[in-house]
């Protein structure tokens, strides 16, 4: 099996060279792999129309060095799931596209801490902060904050 592309070490004299294996951020850190569907952002179709016309929010297709190191950081992540023994919040729309809710709940189920919550929205996409329920959201992350952070 090969990968994205292939380089050789050795001699100039291609009958002795050695292929090796690089991965594709290394040889094409820039090279675009995959162009979001602001369609898939919200439910909420004026959010959807605005972001369809923001050249900085879908513009270029995501790099190959930004999926490389998104899976590095995911690595990481559960790498050290046994230092989450901070209280946290996930907030997930049930019909994200986007990212996986089952994720989320694996994140939740694996995490040691005694205070971790998953709150999962119905009918919501990726961008729950910009969905139609936003204020569902916001009272929920706020209630959540407000139990740690006391005015």
């Amino acid at each position: 099996m090969g990968s994205c592309c292939s380089t050789f070490s050795g001699s100039h004299d291609l009958r002795y060279a050695k292929p090796t294996r690089t991965p594709p951020d290394a040889c094409a850190p820039k090279c675009g792999v995959r162009r979001l569907d602001t369609q898939f952002i919200s439910t909420n179709r004026p959010v959807v129309e605005f972001a369809a016309q923001d050249p900085f929010y879908f513009g270029p297709p995501l790099s190959a060095r930004w999926g490389a190191e998104m899976m590095r950081a995911m690595d990481d992540v559960w790498a050290n799931i046994e230092k989450s023994t901070f209280p946290f919040l996930i907030v997930h729309g049930m019909e994200d596209k986007l990212c996986s809710i089952e994720g989320s709940r694996r994140f939740v189920e694996a995490a040691v801490s005694s205070d971790k919550q998953l709150i999962e929205y119905p009918g919501l996409y990726h961008e729950v902060l910009t969905e139609v329920k936003w204020k569902d959201v916001l009272r929920d992350v706020m209630g959540f904050m407000n139990k740690y952070c006391p005015s």
